[in-house]
């Protein structure tokens, strides 16, 4: 929104935005909608696929109870992914172990909530992993995947952590924003929640938990979704379509 940014966007031949409300919300003038297009980020959906592991082993190995359910948020440790209202949620959800994977790449942000797991007495259910270098290999131990974004100072994108554990085939919860609601059909593929309702969060854990069924429907309608719409081969295609028109324009 700066001036700089309405200069660049002006001169621009062509905008690509990564979805359709930030279109509406940032480019609503001077007649820069005519030339935004929307390309969605694609995912490998030959890597990042459902896959039969070993669940009990790798619970073991962290020192969990076997049968534990396991829920994962996938984003680097900034505000902006909500992490202190899914930490408020897992208060509410006794014995669900809630794995956070990500980098700490706001550090008093991860201290502040080292700090909240510790005043809820989380500590043994709220892990802070860090980086992972298998992403695939982790969803396929999870149960659950969330990604409980902030609506306090800007949308997501199009958010890829979301869409590599739609593509792996878990069922998938995201707060109801800009960028994630473009991704998830609510009740179909996934489901949407409202952001900053930790009550509202660990309500639609609760009822993935206690329906294995559902979870399995929505787990398999989230990677055809992503087989539909989201590959990388789709998004590489669309930039070509869109280099292809300037060069002969």
């Amino acid at each position: 929104g700066s001036r700089g940014w309405t200069v660049r966007s002006l001169l621009a031949t062509q905008i690509v935005a990564d979805n359709q409300e930030m279109t509406d919300l940032f480019f609503n003038k001077f007649g820069m909608q005519k030339k935004t297009r929307v390309i969605h980020h694609g995912v490998k959906t030959d890597i990042f696929s459902p896959r039969v592991v070993d669940k009990k082993a790798f619970r073991v190995e962290m020192g969990l109870p076997a049968d534990a359910i396991l829920v994962a948020c996938v984003a680097h440790l900034v505000p902006v992914k909500g992490h202190p209202t899914l930490i408020v949620a897992a208060a509410d959800l006794e014995g669900v172990h809630f794995m956070f994977a990500g980098r700490a790449s706001d550090k008093k942000y991860a201290r502040q909530l080292t700090t909240q797991i510790n005043n809820l007495r989380l500590e043994e259910r709220v892990h802070l992993l860090g980086m992972i270098d298998n992403v695939p290999e982790f969803l396929a131990q999870m149960d659950i995947v969330i990604l409980p974004t902030w609506n306090k100072w800007r949308m997501e994108g199009c958010p890829v952590a979301l869409l590599e554990a739609m593509a792996c085939g878990k069922a998938c919860i995201a707060t109801d924003i800009p960028g994630a609601r473009e991704i998830i059909e609510d009740g179909v593929s996934g489901l949407l929640v409202p952001p900053e309702n930790h009550q509202a969060i660990s309500k639609a854990i609760k009822h993935l938990i206690d329906n294995q069924s559902i979870r399995e429907k929505l787990g398999s309608s989230a990677r055809k979704r992503v087989m539909n719409h989201f590959t990388v081969e789709q998004e590489v295609a669309a930039h070509e379509r869109l280099y292809t028109e300037l060069l002969k324009n």
